[in-house]
């Protein structure tokens, strides 16, 4: 039968720690391993069993704090500690528009009459009407106002196990100094006894230690990237006259810790011709809140009107001289402007949400009530749009890409924000960028087709310059394009190259193209629709001239 705590010293050393409450999560089979005489087949069972026993000590440490819970502290008399649930809420890409009543109790003194709520430390903008009573006036103080809610619950768990582990930590370190650097021998114990006794005692307190300390690291890790909460609040004291047994306060507020921004998901599917795509459409609300609390009941709005911007930007100057450039207009402040286009929109695939647009801003309603703290997502569409592929190639002499592109027009009135979207080709992402949608149309990119390329050729003979014919200058360029298809089915592709702005009416440009290229005048540029067969190939010859008085100080450049 074991004999606890046989060397004196040691249980001193074990009893002085756990008063100090450092041993408060050891198991007992642990205190066993570190204190006992045992057989070494024992202690090794001992030592086997001490890495199973970690996910007990986590659950343990979490219902060892000491102490009143954080939410029953009394910070301040007759403050409460609990923000009222807001009745709705509003959200914009900048923040969000909470809106409370609470119903008080008055309290009079020989100052007057008073009532008072709180509020998170953040709440700005604030708006209060009283029924039943008025309002004089009303002031703002800092109060202590712990988060609440579920992330607030396991902080405070989490920051509970984190401290009893650290404290199992200095506990295992400080036995392990005992046993290692001050071994302590009893009369009539000789040395090989002691020497069996560390022996088959240190390596599990050793192998315990390592756990510990790796699931302190663990959680240290996690509790760095946890959202910080706040434990402010604001107590608002209202001065009233006439007031009854009972008031009811209406009040508006503003977070700047909450928020939503448009997310899209479109994934495209081609059809068997390889010309049209079926592309699924996901329109995610992507939400913050951070406002110390859950919503639990709130009626739930997202809008699209930008809050940011209140003022038109000024009118650029328009200068015109010898060499007329455009003037930059200079970017304002804040976050990029979020267009909302003015739309009807179809049915909803997400019965929970509904579109309003009749106001001055459209906005979506969530039908579930309520919001909790953090990081959350909320779809908002989710349907097919039937789109024409296109396959579009830029190339130069150092890239012979081919993309993949789609466009897709929209119902008159459909709203779809600007914002950044996720592009997958068949299930697979293909990459990300900023979607908005232009004159009603829906310009999406499905990243490079491994399988149609293009090669470029320059012309050695025709690479800038040629010199001077009847005192003007000339420069030559001319390459061949040929677009491979590997594909088993035909393609068409857009094949595009600049075409060269000319501000002076003194300079021409001729061109030498087979098959003749097609001016784009709104993107000033050239391009060829091409008709690939399947494996096979389609060339472009592009040649062009550029001249100008010999007195012009020009210097083209092909790109």
């Amino acid at each position: 039968m074991m004999q606890f705590l046989k060397d004196k010293a040691l249980g001193s050393l074990m009893m002085a720690l756990l008063s100090c409450g450092m041993a408060t999560s050891v198991t007992a089979q642990e205190a066993d391993v570190t204190t006992t005489q045992e057989p070494a087949g024992q202690a090794e069972q001992a030592g086997q069993a001490a890495p199973d026993a970690a996910p007990a000590v986590v659950r343990t440490v979490s219902k060892a704090s000491s102490g009143l819970p954080l939410a029953l502290l009394p910070l301040q008399e007759g403050v409460p500690l609990r923000a009222a649930d807001p009745e709705s809420v509003v959200l914009w890409p900048g923040g969000a528009r909470i809106t409370a009543h609470e119903e008080l109790t008055p309290e009079t003194s020989p100052d007057g009459t008073e009532a008072f709520f709180v509020v998170p430390a953040g709440a700005r903008d604030m708006e209060i009407s009283v029924e039943g009573a008025r309002l004089l006036r009303w002031s703002s103080t800092p109060c202590f106002l712990p988060a609440q809610g579920g992330l607030a619950h396991e902080r405070q768990e989490a920051q509970e196990n984190l401290r009893a582990l650290r404290g199992e930590q200095a506990m295992l370190r400080a036995v392990l100094d005992t046993w290692t650097k001050r071994p302590v021998t009893q009369p009539g114990q000789d040395l090989e006894q002691l020497a069996s006794r560390l022996e088959n005692r240190v390596p599990a307190l050793v192998s315990r230690l390592a756990q510990v300390t790796d699931i302190i690291a663990a959680l240290e890790e996690v509790e760095k990237k946890r959202p910080a909460l706040s434990d402010k609040g604001q107590k608002i004291l209202l001065e009233l006259r006439d007031a009854g047994a009972s008031v009811v306060v209406r009040y508006r507020y503003t977070l700047p810790d909450c928020g939503w921004q448009p997310r899209y998901v479109f994934d495209a599917i081609p059809d068997e011709s390889g010309k049209n795509a079926n592309v699924r459409v996901r329109l995610e609300a992507s939400v913050r809140q951070f406002s110390g609390m859950d919503w639990r009941k709130s009626r739930l709005f997202l809008a699209l009107r930008p809050h940011d911007v209140v003022a038109p930007p000024s009118l650029p100057q328009w200068i015109v001289d010898d060499m007329p450039q455009a003037r930059a207009m200079p970017m304002m402040a804040g976050a990029p402007r979020q267009r909302a286009m003015a739309m009807k929109a179809a049915d909803a695939v997400n019965e929970e949400i509904s579109l309003n647009t009749e106001g001055q801003d459209a906005r979506w309603e969530v039908s579930t009530p309520g919001l909790p703290q953090g990081e959350s997502v909320v779809t908002l569409r989710d349907e097919i749009w039937t789109a024409a592929l296109e396959r579009v190639a830029r190339p130069d002499e150092n890239d012979g890409r081919v993309w993949l592109t789609a466009k897709a027009d929209l119902p008159a009135g459909s709203v779809w924000p600007d914002g950044q979207a996720s592009f997958q080709l068949e299930g697979i992402p293909a990459g990300e960028r900023f979607f908005a949608v232009k004159d009603g149309k829906a310009q999406l990119f499905f990243g490079v087709d491994p399988r149609v390329t293009v090669s470029v050729q320059a012309d050695g003979r025709r690479r800038g310059e040629a010199g001077i014919v009847n005192r003007r200058r000339q420069w030559s360029w001319a390459w061949e394009y040929t677009v491979n298809n590997g594909r088993s089915a035909p393609v068409q592709v857009r094949l595009e190259r600049p075409r060269p702005h000319i501000v002076d009416k003194n300079v021409t440009v001729t061109y030498d193209d087979t098959p003749k290229a097609t001016p784009d005048d709104k993107d000033n540029a050239l391009f060829w629709l091409l008709d690939v067969p399947a494996g096979g190939k389609a060339t472009v010859h592009h040649g062009l001239t550029i001249t100008a008085p010999a007195d012009r100080k020009i210097n083209p450049v092909a790109p």
